[in-house]
């Protein structure tokens, strides 16, 4: 039967309009084409389920839209890392990305970023980068933390005392490598080197998380 006009009107508060989705990561669109040298890869956001948001991840609202009074959620517990174990944001795949060639990252940070994370590897349980520029989260402040993550275990992580990032700005970050390092070029032109622990001939996955949006992702 016909809903009475109270409970209609609730109902269309919450509907969503239609042919749109919102999008956990901050200000993502659901689907991204970004056409590179080798054809086309995908680009897409992925829900976020609550109990997976990491500390200085927001809510609509600022609050958790889906706990209740009598049932409160707890915190979401980090992992070693300092990022997210399933991949949150964007999401590119198939890259094929060889030594010596460099992967181009453009995008905007939050103007009240916390941390933003991008992750290059084989796919989110083989990751021979975890790059995580840290402002404020986790115990740190103005740092950058990156490690790597093989079968699914994280490896030690590295400091990086550099951190040209301001809330606000956009900035590019280059990413090359070999069988034996890789090589970071932040927004400012400092390089600085991390391991190949995982001594990757390619690089086919990178993801992106926190409070950073992807604008551009070339190939040179």
């Amino acid at each position: 039967g016909a809903l009475n006009p109270a409970s209609q009107a609730a109902l269309n508060q919450v509907r969503q309009p239609k042919g749109k989705i919102q999008s956990p990561w901050w200000g993502a669109p659901p689907c991204l084409r970004v056409p590179v040298g080798r054809g086309a890869f995908l680009v897409s956001t992925c829900p976020v389920p609550q109990a997976s948001r990491w500390p200085g991840q927001r809510t609509q609202g600022g609050k958790d839209p889906t706990a209740t009074p009598s049932r409160p959620r707890k915190p979401p517990v980090p992992n070693p890392a300092g990022g997210s174990c399933v991949p949150q944001g964007l999401v590119a795949s198939n890259l094929n990305l060889k030594p010596g060639e460099c992967l181009r990252v453009r995008g905007e940070v939050a103007p009240d970023a916390k941390s933003f994370v991008l992750n290059l590897g084989k796919d989110s349980n083989n990751l021979c980068l975890h790059f995580n520029p840290r402002f404020n989260a986790f115990g740190d402040a103005n740092t950058i933390v990156c490690n790597s993550k093989d079968g699914g275990a994280w490896g030690a992580e590295h400091r990086e005392p550099a951190f040209p990032f301001q809330p606000g700005s956009v900035v590019e970050v280059c990413f090359s490598f070999d069988q034996t390092d890789l090589t970071i070029k932040l927004p400012d032109g400092h390089e600085f080197k991390f391991p190949n622990r995982l001594n990757l001939e390619a690089i086919n996955y990178v993801a992106a998380d926190g409070d950073f949006k992807i604008k551009c992702i070339a190939f040179e």
